[in-house]
């Protein structure tokens, strides 16, 4: 909620409103609701391991690449003629 009241300055007409302050208890009687959250100390299930095939694989390492070199935006406006 503060942050929603930081990032958005017009949000503050709202602080007294009861939403407002619904919001507010929930997030200070349940943990479960800040970053984090629960987890489970034992858990009965494991995620799956899928394996790539060698084309998702090398894709995979172009995006890193990529990513590493700061080339983060997915989107080439070139390529949006065909959408």
């Amino acid at each position: 909620m503060d942050h929603i009241l930081w990032s958005q300055p017009a949000a503050a007409l709202l602080t007294g409103a009861p939403v407002v302050q619904l919001i507010r208890w929930s997030q200070a009687s349940f943990p479960a609701t800040l970053p984090g959250g629960v987890q489970d100390s034992a858990p009965l299930m494991v995620p799956r391991d899928i394996p790539l095939t060698p084309e998702i694989a090398g894709y995979a390492a172009e995006a890193y690449e990529a990513r590493m070199k700061g080339q983060i935006d997915d989107i080439d406006p070139e390529t949006l003629g065909s959408h």
